[in-house]
Parts: structure tokens; sequence; C-alpha cells
């Protein structure tokens, strides 16, 4: 796992949100992965302007986060 396949698998799950639950982008705020080094990237999904669609209810009122673990 890299930095490279970190990337990959966020875009993965942006892709399936848009495409397949037809959401407006990734639902997330921002998203941590870990890599090989066990060092972990955040990445920006939704960020801290837009509201998250994770939790109905709450995203307004809550920071929508995902952890991506992958192991070799």
């Amino acid at each position: 796992m890299n930095q490279q396949d970190c990337i990959k698998k966020i875009k993965e799950a942006q892709d399936n949100e848009m495409d397949e639950r037809k959401f407006a982008d990734i639902s997330y705020n921002f998203l941590l992965c870990n890599d090989n080094d066990d060092q972990q990237h955040i990445y920006e999904g939704r960020g801290w302007k837009d509201s998250g669609a994770h939790c109905i209810g709450y995203n307004s009122v809550s920071l929508g986060k995902n952890i991506f673990i992958f192991y070799c």
C-alpha cells in the first residue's frame, strides 16, 4: 500500500457514491488512509465548508470521516 493506492481507493469510493448512490460528491468531509509505513494521510472530501452525507439527520452538525486501512 502506498499513497497512490490510497488515492485510487478513495477515487473508487467517490465514483461509487456519485454513480450508484447519486450523491453530488463523496459523502465524507475527510478521509484517512494508512500506508505501508503506518503513516496516516489525510485527504479532503467535502471539506469544512460543505455538509457531509454520512449520517442522516446529523450531517449538518457533525463531521464525517472514513478510515481506509488496507492490508496486503
